[in-house]
């Protein structure tokens, strides 16, 4: 088998580096959305064999990782790390058994929200992920990349609001330049009882949800939203946030339409009982 050599670059790493001959280098990055960037002009299934920790919707902030998936950890060549905040211990202990274990932070550079781990459902950053990911694993190589081409474009500035029930979706909502209500509160928890009145004031119908918040979106739809969700971590987070958006606009429509159709109805009743020309 013809081996395949990679210099590990230290540029976005504190770690010693070396430079190691492979047949192939099992990366392991923590969540599927991250297998997106190994979409440019390599093939994983030459260069990489590639496999997300995570697979599951679930609460990054308060994950604990399973004794399997550290131990996925410690097999690998290299780990590709988003900083989440069960990383640190993990690639620790993974370290201290595998020591040729090389460990990539590729968020440096990111703009980040307020400590907002969920950098990944922006783009834009997505766009750094892969550039930093290109440049510690094939420094040489310039095609490596990832790109959102097929969303940069579509649902920019859509006049729309939504209410948004978990910080992951400050990202994509400024990325797209739509107007969100947050229903969270500094702790990232549903705010269940200032939700009748946020629609009230802000007069939002449509509301957004990671897919593990089930207990939220069922509230939600019993308050009267029209509810969409996404799995934060998946690979297809971006384009199930781009459907939601979809279907927002077209319920929004829908409603506008609806709306007008009853405006009309009442001014040709108020008419007809004046006597009007309506009807004569």
């Amino acid at each position: 088998m013809k081996l395949i050599t990679i210099l590990f670059s230290s540029a976005l790493a504190n770690c010693a580096i070396a430079t190691d001959t492979i047949d192939i280098v099992n990366v392991t990055v923590p969540i599927p959305a991250m297998t997106n960037i190994f979409a440019g002009g390599l093939s994983p299934s030459r260069h990489f064999h590639v496999r997300p920790l995570l697979t599951n919707s679930i609460e990054f902030a308060k994950y604990k990782p399973s004794q399997a998936e550290a131990d996925m950890v410690v097999r690998s060549d290299v780990y590709l790390s988003l900083g989440l905040p069960f990383e640190h211990d993990l690639c620790k202990r993974a370290l201290q058994i595998n020591n040729s274990l090389k460990v990539f932070q590729v968020t440096n550079g990111c703009n980040i929200i307020d400590h907002n781990i969920y950098v990944w459902l922006s783009p834009d950053n997505m766009d750094i992920i892969a550039a930093n990911a290109r440049r510690c694993l094939m420094p040489e190589s310039k095609s490596f990349a990832w790109s959102c081409m097929s969303l940069k474009d579509c649902y920019k500035n859509i006049d729309l609001t939504v209410a948004i029930a978990h910080p992951a979706f400050e990202y994509p909502c400024n990325y797209f330049g739509l107007r969100y209500v947050r229903l969270y509160d500094a702790d990232g928890n549903l705010k269940r009882g200032s939700i009748e009145s946020v629609i009230r004031e802000s007069k939002v119908s449509f509301a957004l949800a990671l897919e593990h918040q089930a207990s939220e979106m069922a509230f939600l739809a019993s308050k009267g939203f029209n509810v969409g969700s996404i799995d934060a971590g998946d690979a297809e987070a971006l384009v199930q946030f781009a459907k939601c958006i979809r279907n927002a606009v077209a319920k929004e429509e829908d409603r506008i339409l609806q709306e007008a159709e009853k405006e009309s109805e009442r001014r040709n009743e108020s008419l007809d009982a004046k006597g009007g020309p309506h009807g004569h």
